[in-house]
């Protein structure tokens, strides 16, 4: 058995430093963090949430968790991947798995935030068809020279990423919101089951 644990919504970089170190020193096998790149005052928030609460973008979080831990494996719980393209996201990701020493484990998920898709330009309803394209396009970005793609969202002519990963980066996948107890979706199931190398509850089903 492995056990992991998430991230507190620390503001102060001290804070995060000192507990990543702290999980990893205790023995935890991983570290798990969400993310929101951006929020919007006229958003709804769930309770317990505010718009001033620091949310931290995940790919720069990585980094900075990477450089101050040299064990713990790093889990992006969840990344949101539909706010970027998939290009931007494989070189990202697989600089930093690389940079980490291969301690990535990617969770991704379409959001919930409509406002924050709208903000960076996603039409939110697009949500389900583009995460399935993007996924696919990681792993072929990933594992192929250069790839060559003409889907509903997305198109490459012969596009490479260099370095590619060493490995296969995991990608987990997460779904279900606080309205819901944490209980994802029949259609974000099967999705996962598709595509993804493991599934991650929200923690109101861990009952």
């Amino acid at each position: 058995m492995r056990v992991g644990c998430d991230l507190p919504y620390f503001r102060d970089p001290a804070e995060i430093r000192a507990f990543a170190q702290a999980t990893e020193e205790l023995g935890y096998d991983h570290l798990g963090f969400s993310e929101h790149v951006a929020t919007s005052r006229t958003t709804r928030m769930p309770s317990g949430f505010s718009f001033d609460d620091p949310w931290h973008e995940a790919t720069s979080l990585l980094g900075f968790l990477a450089g101050v831990t040299s064990r713990i494996e790093l889990n992006t719980a969840m990344l949101l991947v539909t706010l970027r393209p998939p290009v931007l996201v494989a070189k990202q990701l697989a600089e930093l798995d690389l940079l980490s020493g291969g301690r990535l484990r990617v969770g991704v998920s379409v959001g919930w935030n409509r406002e924050e898709q709208a903000a960076l330009g996603v039409d939110a309803s697009t949500r389900g068809r583009r995460i399935e394209e993007a996924l696919l396009l990681l792993r072929r970005l990933w594992s192929e020279g250069a790839v060559t793609h003409d889907g509903e969202f997305f198109t490459l002519d012969q596009v490479g990423i260099h370095p590619r990963p060493a490995r296969p980066i995991p990608l987990w996948m997460g779904a279900g919101g606080l309205e819901s107890g944490g209980e994802p979706p029949d259609t974000a199931l099967r999705r996962a089951a598709r595509l993804a190398d493991g599934f991650k509850l929200m923690a109101p089903t861990g009952r």
